[in-house]
């Protein structure tokens, strides 16, 4: 089954949704917006230090984070501070993930969805259709006064977002992905946090040494692929999402061919692969669940269809049985 797992989802689940601007409802939608325009600013502008605690199912890590920004762009720094000895070095749209464990450095860009913090949407007017927009009230996280601002899905489809702000900074403390039944399936949350002037150029350098490490370097423009034009197509997409990404790129040693289609409604994401069922050692069929993620897979003749993302089993399930073969032109 293809669940991301570890650092970069930590990575992704520190910002799962932050890129909104205001709504186009009135009154307290408005205001909820303004607090998410906000929230989205500050985790791109502001230099800070922190710790904060990732939770996904029944798993529980802690995380060190160093941000720098200025005219040039974004530096980051990740540090694990439980668990396997992990890093992740982000300069821009380059990150390197450090793996001790391992004995390799990875270096690769930054692909749609996958975002550290994410490239904000050019019109989110759409999400009005998918999510209510309310303010819930003030709170504390990591010693600091928050705004608690909820995103209410309107349909099965997806998952409710509650975040809570910074009152000072506007900056993201707390966040949580919440399912249809109310309970919190992934949460965010910082235990401290300071803002700086400045911060240390050696403090974003990774301290683990790396002089007996291998480098695997990946670069999604010059990435191996195979070429062709699409050959499936998602015939049943939940309301209001879209095809956001496409690959067609080979995998593994025997370089199988496997095409990636990515969906979103401008806040979730769900990826879809399509890959020989020969090539798969473990195939899955039918659902899956672990926390906030859900696939689900299925067979289609001599080809194998999974389908991941961090919204609920409905979605995931109604995508997978929509998938169908381009006819030949």
């Amino acid at each position: 089954m293809r669940v991301a797992e570890g650092f970069s989802r930590v990575q992704r689940g520190l910002v799962a949704a932050v890129a909104l601007g205001a709504s186009g409802a009135a009154g307290a939608d408005e205001t909820a917006g303004l607090w998410l325009e906000r929230m989205a600013d500050a985790l791109h502008e502001l230099r800070y230090e922190g710790v904060f605690v990732y939770q996904h199912g029944d798993r529980l890590r802690a995380m060190r984070i160093l941000h720098d920004t200025d005219d040039s762009g974004e530096r980051e720094r990740l540090v694990a501070l439980d668990g396997n000895q992990r890093e992740v070095i982000r300069d821009d749209d380059e990150v390197t993930c450090i793996l001790p464990d391992h004995t390799s450095f990875v270096l690769e860009r930054r692909a749609p969805g996958r975002t550290f913090p994410p490239v904000l949407p050019e019109d989110d007017a759409d999400l009005d259709g998918y999510y209510a927009f309310e303010l819930g009230e003030q709170g504390r996280v990591a010693g600091r006064t928050t705004q608690e601002v909820r995103l209410q899905p309107r349909d099965d489809f997806r998952y409710g977002y509650r975040f809570r702000i910074d009152d000072d900074t506007g900056m993201l403390l707390q966040s949580e992905l919440v399912d249809n039944d109310g309970e919190v399936v992934e949460r965010l949350m910082f235990t401290s946090i300071e803002f700086r002037e400045a911060i240390d150029a050696e403090a974003l350098e990774p301290g683990i040494e790396g002089e007996e490490f291998m480098w695997y370097e990946h670069d999604r423009e010059d990435s191996p692929s195979f070429s062709g034009e699409r050959r499936w197509e998602a015939t049943s997409l939940p309301p209001g999402f879209e095809r956001e990404d496409y690959r067609r790129h080979r995998a593994g040693e025997a370089g199988t061919p496997v095409e990636q289609l990515v969906f979103s409604d401008g806040l979730a994401s769900v990826s879809v692969f399509v890959e020989p069922a020969d090539a798969v050692a473990q195939p899955l069929d039918g659902h899956s669940s672990r926390g906030a993620v859900n696939a689900f897979g299925r067979g289609e003749g001599d080809t194998r269809i999974t389908v991941v993302g961090e919204v609920p089993r409905a979605a995931v399930e109604r995508i997978a049985r929509g998938m169908q073969q381009r006819e030949a032109p």
